[in-house]
């Protein structure tokens, strides 16, 4: 299950970093396009995903400290860019679908959303390593 989050991690990476990257490979534009379509429903996902796993690890942090710290470590992170990635994804959704009633809810939203924003790309490429490490951690250990 760790292979399958870790690849989600990398698609939500990927997708927000999309510019920097279609900046470096133009011709990654063609393939990236094909899953933009998507983002919506994959941040929602990795929204999800991310905060279930975060809750369970606070929830188990006693029993959490038996693993490696730098596992540990990895985790937390790698749910916390999940749930940030997710946000900035899945906001569209969460907007028509969430905060559409509440005015207030949906500018407390926006402003968010904004600050996050500023920090897409940088967040983008954190999730793509994040998810090449949780790919890799497990065969190097």
């Amino acid at each position: 299950m760790i292979w399958l989050f870790s690849i989600l991690l990398i698609v939500v990476g990927v997708l927000a970093a999309y510019p920097g990257i279609v900046r470096a490979r133009p011709d990654a534009k063609e393939i990236l396009d094909k899953i933009l379509p998507y983002q919506g429903f994959i941040g929602i996902v990795a929204l999800i995903w991310g905060a279930l796993n975060l809750l369970r690890l606070l929830l188990h942090f006693g029993t959490m400290s038996m693993m490696p710290a730098a596992w540990l470590i990895l985790a937390l992170a790698g749910n916390i860019v999940a749930v940030l990635l997710g946000l900035l994804l899945g906001y569209g959704l969460i907007a028509q679908y969430l905060l559409n009633n509440s005015p207030a809810a949906r500018q407390r939203g926006e402003e968010l959303r904004s600050k996050l924003l500023a920090r897409q790309v940088t967040l983008g490429w954190a999730g793509i390593a994040l998810g090449v490490i949780g790919l890799l951690l497990p065969v190097l250990m």
